[in-house]
Parts: structure tokens; sequence; C-alpha cells
């Protein structure tokens, strides 16, 4: 079915429902204007989601009117199947993404599991320049996680992020730093507190970011 299908415009698909201008909308009219518009493309089986939002009313607005309409999809829906746009596919939203990436690896740090990870990068510098492939940091963080029966009492912040980009090949450089703290209990019931600033230093390749290089409370490289 898919390779048999005639194609057409997102706009022709759902009908070519009348609409304004962004510019000739107040935003009250514009917020109104969106939610309708999204409305009838459900009704055509063409989804839209927004994952790093809210979003203002006219961004929300301005892609579906001079973006997604625009945009080449199946004129007929195929069985079973709906046509989804992801808006940060088209915009990224970096900051977004990188804190996404931070909370992830706090889940994995207070639980003690970074197997099979791929929020960490394939290559991974250390703090004496050396290079570690992935596999060989989750060994080594196991065998730092395995010196403790738990972790309790975690909390973390995150005061800032930052990120450049290099267009030229869209790869780009990060990190979210703020502070945390934890206990970890050893065998015999002792436990150690630890606390203090951590640092979490990301790149970007194929469009995704990952942590190759952090510094957190506890750990030593």
């Amino acid at each position: 079915m898919h390779t048999k299908a005639e194609y057409c415009t997102v706009y022709d698909r759902i009908g070519r429902p009348a609409y304004s201008p962004a510019e000739a909308l107040t935003k009250d009219e514009m917020k109104m204007a969106a939610e309708v518009l999204q409305d009838v493309m459900k009704e055509n089986l063409v989804e839209i989601s927004f994952c790093d939002g809210p979003y203002d009313d006219e961004v929300v607005y301005r892609f579906i009117t001079e973006e997604l309409f625009l945009f080449e999809i199946t004129k007929k829906p195929i069985a079973g199947m709906v046509s989804s746009f992801v808006y940060e596919e088209y915009h990224p939203n970096h900051p977004a993404e990188i804190q996404q990436i931070a909370h992830a690896f706090f889940h994995k740090w207070f639980s003690r599991d970074f197997s099979s990870e791929t929020l960490l990068a394939e290559e991974i510098i250390t703090a004496d320049g050396k290079q570690l492939h992935r596999d060989e940091l989750i060994e080594k963080l196991s065998l730092f996680f395995d010196a403790f029966e738990n972790f309790s009492n975690d909390a973390y912040n995150i005061d800032d992020t930052s990120f450049k980009l290099r267009p030229e090949d869209k790869r780009g450089f990060g990190f979210a730093e703020g502070r945390l703290k934890y206990e970890a209990a050893l065998e015999k019931g002792e436990k150690l507190y630890f606390e203090g600033p951590y640092k979490l230093y990301m790149q970007m390749e194929f469009d995704e970011w990952s942590v190759y290089y952090f510094v957190m409370p506890g750990f030593t490289w």
C-alpha cells in the first residue's frame, strides 16, 4: 500500500481548511485556531507532538501553517497508520535535551546501573586525557557501585546548561552543572556522605547528545 500510494501535502490531506496568517490573529485567536487545526489533523490521522514544551501559541501555529502544511505525506491514510510529526525533529530544543540527559544520568547513577547505557558516548575522555570505550567505563562504574550496598537520600539540582554547535559538521559540545548529594551504604552498615558540585560534559553526534566526561562527588577516575 505504501509503495503504490499517491502523495500530497499535509494541507491537502486534511481538506485544505481555511486559516488566517499569524499576523492577523490575536493571541487568544491564535491559541484557539491552533487547537482547531490540530483537531482537524487528528480527524485525518495526522498528529503533531511537542516533546519539550510548552511552547508559545504563536510558535505552534506558525509551525503548523508555515511548515507542516507543506510537508508531503500519503494522500490517503494507510490502514492502521498515523502520520506523526515531532516538532523537535525540525527545531531541536538543545537546552531541554541536555537537561533530559542529565536527569537520565542521575537516575542511572542513583540506581547504580549503567549497563548497556547509550546516554554515555561511545568514546569517553578521562580526567588525565586518556580515552576509554563506553564498555570500559561501564565496567569501571560497576566496580565503584559494587563497593556499596545502596545509595539513598539523594538529591540534585541543575543550575546551568550551555552548548555550542558546529553547523558545518552537525556536531556540538555542551554541559550541565549544579550540586548533588547522596549517602552510600557500606556492607557493614557504615555510610559515606557525598555532596558537592558536579558537571556533565556532553557532545552531540548524529543529532543526539551523550555524556563523554563527568565530575561526580565520590567518584575518582
